[in-house]
């Protein structure tokens, strides 16, 4: 008992021991490399639904429509494994290190990401074919290959075609 007295006047004057969170939001830190809620730019996203098949806790889903793809993540299913971020390919995909992860039960829903990404169409032969954001071009081409920037507004099939013509027309000077 003694012991126990003795120790608490010692830390009486040390003040907190602990973060002051949540009165003082600003008093928990996190380390480097915290793994915290999913951010998603839908401005990079080329749904090639590589992070719906890593994501380990199934919190990711891309339908496909007619004229767009829907993409949407489940922060409640977010299992934090950052595979997601690790494997796309564009980096649409960013952990935070946002923490705060205590909501409302009619909050939610307000804590899914839903973005609906419209489809383009072919310029040759009208297709419907999923989008190379010019943001992605940039940054992962780096401004060059110009034929590749111009051609990613064709359909697969057309652009086999037009490389093949280029090619032979290339051979036949």
């Amino acid at each position: 008992m003694i012991t126990t007295i003795k120790t608490v006047l010692a830390n009486i004057g040390k003040g907190y021991a602990t973060a002051n969170y949540p009165a003082d939001p600003n008093a928990a830190k996190v380390p480097a490399g915290f793994r915290g809620k999913i951010e998603y730019d839908p401005k990079k996203c080329i749904g090639c639904k590589t992070c719906v098949h890593v994501c380990a806790g199934k919190a990711i889903r891309i339908t496909e429509n007619a004229d767009s793809f829907d993409y949407a993540i489940w922060d409640g299913s977010c299992t934090r494994c950052q595979m997601c971020e690790n494997f796309c390919p564009t980096g649409a995909i960013h952990m935070t290190e946002e923490f705060h992860n205590a909501y409302n039960a009619e909050d939610a829903y307000k804590r899914a990401i839903y973005e609906k990404i419209p489809y383009l169409k072919c310029t040759e032969c009208n297709k419907t074919i999923k989008p190379l954001p010019e943001l992605v071009a940039q940054e992962k081409l780096k401004g060059e290959h110009v034929a590749y920037i111009e051609r990613s507004y064709i359909c697969p099939d057309c652009r086999r075609k037009k490389i093949a013509k280029d090619l032979l027309s290339g051979i036949a000077r």
